[in-house]
């Protein structure tokens, strides 16, 4: 790699954008477990940076358990650890009520009176006043997601004890009451700001998935709204491509048959 590397700097240290190129090597099986990485000459020889510089990137990698060293031997990849979290990004109710099972909920900011964020859909409406939460959730001490939430306020107040200590979609489903008439999930992809990086324990510029999901009544009201943020290393999208599927024919005009 040329000195392009440094001219291209984010900001962040250049030990850290080092140890996120390594750090993408591993999660994408380039580096598979076992395997011996490049010594630290071979980094800097890449890199054009100061040993000092890749010395870090490595340490920033080991800490976080991905690599291992063997004296007079080398740098090794770990073995993944096995997390059977994961959450398909085309998930249904179902799905998703799964992945939370369980959870830990650690409640970071509670607002009365809170404005919902812009909405893009001027088919919903909002109602009269909604409460806000800032919640964590994890699993077996291991942090999932973080989530931020707009929940009607005359809803919360029916059940808000409840709400404040569990899953709020799962209370949703025994409160027929509420006559829910859409529950939509909007997915994009990016990278992790400081704010979510500390939140999460993930590194600054690590790929993040965004889930907003907003729920509406009868009359169009927005009774649930919720930006949820996941690590990308708990999501996955499976889906058939249906690649054996047969393409329309097409006569002489161009139409389809």
């Amino acid at each position: 790699m040329s000195n392009d590397f440094q001219k291209k700097k984010s900001g962040l240290p250049l030990f850290y954008q080092i140890a996120s190129v390594l750090r993408h090597r591993i999660d994408s099986g380039v580096w598979r477990p076992g395997i011996r990485i490049p010594s630290l000459e071979e980094l800097v020889v890449e890199f054009s940076v100061a040993r000092t510089t890749v010395r870090q990137a490595v340490t920033q990698l080991e800490e976080e358990g991905l690599i291992w060293r063997k004296q007079g031997k080398g740098t090794f990849v770990n073995e993944p650890e096995e997390d059977p979290f994961k959450l398909n990004l085309q998930a249904d109710w179902v799905e998703i009520m799964e992945f939370f099972e369980g959870s830990e909920i650690n409640m970071l900011q509670f607002k009365k009176e809170a404005t919902l964020p812009f909405l893009d859909d001027s088919a919903m409406e909002a109602a009269d006043s909604y409460v806000y939460m800032k919640r964590l959730h994890s699993i077996k001490q291991k942090l999932r997601c973080a989530i931020d939430v707009y929940l009607d306020a005359a809803i919360y107040e029916t059940r808000s004890e409840e709400f404040d200590q569990n899953i709020i979609l799962r209370a949703f489903k025994e409160m027929p009451e509420l006559n829910i008439k859409s529950a939509r999930q909007r997915l994009t992809i990016g990278m992790a700001d400081l704010e979510n990086a500390n939140l999460l324990g993930m590194p600054v510029n690590d790929p993040i998935v965004k889930a907003r999901r907003t729920l509406t009544n009868q009359d169009n009201k927005i009774i649930y709204l919720s930006d949820t943020v996941y690590p990308s290393k708990y999501l996955v999208i499976d889906m058939d491509m249906n690649y054996h599927r047969t393409a329309p024919k097409r006569t002489r005009t161009g139409k389809k048959t």
